[in-house]
């Protein structure tokens, strides 16, 4: 994409509506939210698709939003049963939040969302800005100007890749039954208030006013959907040729005076037991939800120095061997030692873990974690793909 589709004229409100948002929660916050990409660092913890699952990831997000001192209830709704906080059922929503009581943030999740992951993070995401806004006192009257502020919010605090991202997602999978395949099909989600043009250039804002690091960009660009990814190009362009700085714009002091911004993976999320009083799944929930499984996280490893010593000596011992026996020529004596220097330069495998806290080492056997105790649901080849699994898993267990 050559250029950001928006008007000078919403850049423009984008640039003021910032600038009024600094000012409202603070330069110092606005240069140290940690940068929150979807993937293992950002979210180590496992994914259940329950209301344990989203309470974890509500205290995580309000760590990253700095604040951790909040607790967290959550009410998991569906059709069956409509939300205390709509008994009429007429909540058409993935998530909500429904306020803070003595100390204790109140969020909603559907259920029917609880099996995308991603979405789901997004959604939260969306709702603990909501929550910030609320503990700082900086909503607005106008529900609609208020819904793309908290937009407006979730980039401030380091959520805009997660929240960009959920703007627009296209998906498109075979249709498959039994054996056979039958088709494709195609999908367009959308959450948020702010188009996805608007949500890519506000992020570019954001990542460009903070100094616009390299890897920082690199990392954002990669985990940013097809075309969110050529709208936050575009638009860290634009910036660059029509600003260049934008400290004065936004209200931000020089840049020797900022301090450095939080590290995602060094952000301490305490430790909040689960209580009935905090969590509800509902009239459907199922007691299997709360099982957890981990994957063997397999990986080709050297042959260890002592193995290789080893390896070293029966190829030599069998070179002999093969010239005694075949005295007229040597090709008994390169075929020995090529086939046992390829052993040596070959790779083995090492099964282990995927749990964080486990790492367990695993035989091939094994169906069941000897460390940890849970279930093996599969075989994965790195840890950066353990959330997918997760979320696949859960997806086969409870379809929709």
């Amino acid at each position: 994409m050559d250029a950001i589709p928006l008007e000078s004229e919403e850049r423009e409100w984008l640039l003021e509506r910032s600038a009024e948002l600094i000012a409202a929660i603070g330069w110092q916050r606005f240069v140290q939210a940690p940068l929150v990409l979807p993937n293992e660092r950002s979210f180590p913890d496992p994914w259940t698709p329950d209301a344990r699952g989203v309470r974890r990831l509500a205290l995580r997000l309000l760590a990253y939003a700095d604040l951790g001192q909040l607790d967290v209830s959550v009410e998991v709704f569906g059709s069956s049963r409509p939300s205390r906080h709509d008994p009429g059922g007429t909540l058409q929503v993935a998530a909500w939040f429904a306020g803070i009581d003595r100390g204790v943030c109140k969020f909603g999740c559907a259920r029917d969302q609880l099996h995308d992951a991603i979405g789901v993070v997004a959604a939260m995401a969306h709702e603990v800005a909501h929550a910030f806004r609320r503990f700082h006192r900086l909503e607005v009257d106008d529900h609609a100007l208020e819904e793309r502020l908290t937009d407006l919010t979730t980039i401030a605090l380091g959520f805009g890749v997660l929240t960009t991202n959920a703007a627009l997602r296209h998906r498109s999978s075979f249709i498959v039954a039994g054996d056979i395949l039958g088709g494709h099909k195609w999908s367009r989600n959308q959450l948020g208030y702010l188009p996805p043009a608007a949500m890519s250039y506000t992020l570019a804002l954001w990542w460009f006013a903070r100094g616009n690091d390299g890897s920082g960009r690199r990392a954002i660009g990669q985990a940013l959907e097809l075309n969110q990814r050529g709208w936050f190009r575009a638009a860290l362009g634009t910036l660059a040729r029509q600003h260049g700085d934008l400290s004065g714009a936004l209200g931000l002091p020089a840049s020797s005076r900022w301090p450095k911004p939080r590290d995602v993976g060094a952000i301490v999320v305490a430790e909040r037991p689960d209580s009935p009083e905090l969590l509800d799944e509902g009239d459907e929930a199922e007691d299997e939800d709360d099982d957890e499984v981990v994957f063997r996280l397999r990986r080709r490893v050297p042959w260890e120095q002592p193995a290789k010593f080893k390896l070293a000596t029966i190829v030599l011992l069998g070179g002999w061997l093969a010239a005694a026996i075949d005295r007229q020529t040597a090709w008994g004596i390169i075929a020995t030692m090529v086939t046992g220097f390829a052993v040596l330069g070959a790779a083995r495998w090492n099964d282990r873990c995927s749990h964080l806290g486990c790492n367990h080492p695993l035989e091939l056997d094994d169906e069941v974690c000897p460390g940890c105790e849970r279930l093996i649901a599969g075989t994965i080849a790195e840890q950066s793909e353990r959330i997918d699994a997760e979320h696949r898993w859960a997806l086969s267990r409870h379809p929709k």
